[in-house]
């Protein structure tokens, strides 16, 4: 029986790898969500959700763009959301990202074989993450930190 059941919903921005990026997260993320007896339900991007996953792309100005509207969409949707940003856009444009309302971490492209324990470890209560280590450095990723006027959880694969 699971102790949590979350809703997770995904926005993918870009190219058709991006589709199969999220689509391989998802199945990825089900599996890790049983070790951790979190019961997890796909809702569409339009409702509410304890967590959203934003894949991004960055062909253009006009897509970097795109992809910070669409942030701000799920924001205001639900304020109580956690948003976790990743894809092209997330490789240069952290320092707009992690500034962005309800973004709560910025996972770099080369980064998105950790996503599923990410996103794991920000639907659980904070009590319950874990510190890991990744790339030969262990930090504990979810400490939060306060950023502007809200809080963020670290941001991985800064150097």
């Amino acid at each position: 029986m699971p102790d949590i059941c979350s809703k997770i919903a995904a926005v993918t921005l870009g190219c058709k790898v991006n589709q199969v990026d999220t689509a391989r997260l998802f199945e990825s993320l089900k599996d890790l969500a049983q070790n951790y007896h979190i019961a997890l339900e796909w809702v569409d991007e339009r409702e509410k959700a304890d967590l959203y996953l934003v894949n991004t792309c960055s062909v253009t100005a006009s897509t970097d763009s795109q992809c910070r509207k669409a942030i701000s969409k799920l924001h205001r949707l639900n304020p109580e959301g956690k948003i976790i940003v990743t894809g092209c856009y997330s490789d240069h444009g952290r320092e707009k990202l992690t500034s962005m309302p309800g973004v709560k971490a910025v996972v770099a492209n080369r980064d998105k074989d950790i996503l599923p324990y990410f996103c794991i470890q920000a639907l659980l209560p904070e009590k319950e993450r874990e510190e890991f280590s990744y790339n030969k450095r262990t930090r504990d990723y979810f400490k939060q930190a306060v950023g502007g006027k809200h809080e963020w959880f670290f941001a991985v694969g800064e150097d």
